[in-house]
């Protein structure tokens, strides 16, 4: 089973990189909407005055690709 899969592998790369791709337009497009405005007050609700930035956000590339993901 796993000497099958090894062998489709290269099949799938290229559907892989392509998945990769629109990940990265849609982490970058939500980065430019979203990046230093979703901020949590002390409640778990959504802020605009004195609250901290959420971890799972739009503020750098890898956050915002997990979150996509």
């Amino acid at each position: 089973m796993v000497d099958s899969q090894l062998r489709t592998l290269p099949v799938f790369l290229p559907y892989l990189a392509l998945l990769m791709f629109i990940f990265y337009i849609f982490a970058l497009i939500g980065m430019s909407f979203f990046a230093g405005k979703i901020k949590i007050d002390g409640n778990g609700l959504l802020s605009e005055d004195d609250a901290d930035l959420v971890r799972e956000g739009y503020d750098n590339l890898g956050m915002a690709m997990i979150t996509i993901f």
